[in-house]
């Protein structure tokens, strides 16, 4: 339901973009081993959380009936044979200013699913 959402809201800005091996690789790590599905809060950013989907990654005004402020989509995975590289993906910005929170948000993810994956043990499964 999220990722129809998100291709039919009308966007601020479209880029092509790319997320850093490590921060995909260890988010992918988490949705296989720890749950579909991952939401959480970040820390100082009020009523801002980030939902991670295999296909979607979205930041959004939980006090807003969870309006989208911007998602990373479309990730070019197909035929990936390596671990090393970024991975090319669409930037949709909701919010004229989303450029202020991409990379804090990027901060957060990478701090949750670290934490996430040390507290219940499957980081080295």
């Amino acid at each position: 339901m999220m990722k129809s959402r998100l291709e039919q809201l009308p966007r601020y800005q479209t880029d092509e973009t790319q997320i850093e091996p490590a921060l995909f690789n260890q988010v992918r790590l988490a949705l296989i081993r720890l749950d579909e599905e991952i939401r959480f809060a970040v820390e100082g950013l009020q009523n801002l959380e980030v939902i991670l989907h295999k296909d979607y990654w979205v930041c959004v005004d939980a006090s807003l009936n969870d309006v989208p402020i911007f998602a990373w989509m479309h990730f070019q995975t197909e035929h990936r044979d390596n671990l090393h590289q970024p991975i090319q993906c669409k930037l949709y910005s909701y919010h004229a200013h989303a450029a202020l929170i991409i990379e804090p948000v990027s901060m957060a993810i990478s701090a949750e699913i670290d934490r996430r994956l040390h507290d219940t043990g499957k980081l080295n499964e």
